[in-house]
């Protein structure tokens, strides 16, 4: 017997996984045979979320972030000018 998936918020625990993309994964899970039962829902500074079920009934989230993760912030680095181009290549000989 498929056990009858509850509401999000109704006491069962959720997980939630996250992703790059939830336009981007969720004609994956539903091609798969889930159901996105909370459509993709922005929140304000932060990202979006979505619920979906899959063929066994269990509720799982989706979260994307709108932020760069931490650590994953590249530094922005000038191009060498000529100037300095031209030190370095007299210190290699």
């Amino acid at each position: 017997m498929t056990p009858r998936p509850e509401a999000p918020g109704t006491g069962q625990p959720l997980n939630y996984i996250y992703v790059k993309s939830i336009d981007g994964i969720a004609p994956k899970i539903e091609s798969a045979g889930g159901k996105i039962v909370v459509p993709k829902t922005p929140i304000p500074g932060m990202g979006a979320f979505a619920f979906f079920t899959y063929p066994e009934g269990m509720i799982w989230g989706l979260y994307e972030s709108s932020r760069q993760p931490a650590g994953g912030e590249k530094k922005k680095t000038k191009a060498p000018t000529k100037k300095a181009a031209g030190k370095s290549a007299k210190k290699k000989r």
